[in-house]
């Protein structure tokens, strides 16, 4: 699974890699707002929506939209994955920061759009 999370424009692209192309993910918005709830609730310090709280944690506005797309060919994932980062990139929204997680190299057609922003 890939996924390119906006927080400026409350977005979300999720790529997943599959045999099939049959989409068994559920409602990922649904989802997100759930756990985020039950986090919020759960807690007992102060967490901030907005910036940092108390211990320097924060978390992630709500309501944000999920892009769904089930591939069965990692250059499509790649692909889709760079016209979202291409698209981000034309808005100009200004200084902006790509992270990646991962347990293994990606590949460098992965790379294209990451490379066009600046590296830390």
């Amino acid at each position: 699974m890939y996924a390119v999370f906006i927080p400026a424009t409350k977005k979300a692209t999720v790529c997943v890699l599959d045999t099939v192309k049959s989409n068994q993910m559920p409602n990922l918005a649904n989802l997100y707002n759930n756990e985020r709830t039950a986090f919020l609730g759960s807690s007992s310090r102060r967490i901030s929506t907005q910036g940092e709280g108390d211990d320097g944690s924060s978390v992630p506005e709500e309501s944000y939209s999920f892009e769904v797309r089930i591939e069965n060919d990692i250059k499509e994932v790649h692909r889709t994955l760079n016209k979202t980062l291409a698209a981000y990139k034309e808005e100009k929204r200004g200084p902006t920061i790509v992270v990646s997680q991962t347990l293994v190299d990606l590949p460098v057609s992965s790379k294209k759009y990451f490379i066009s922003f600046p590296d830390c």
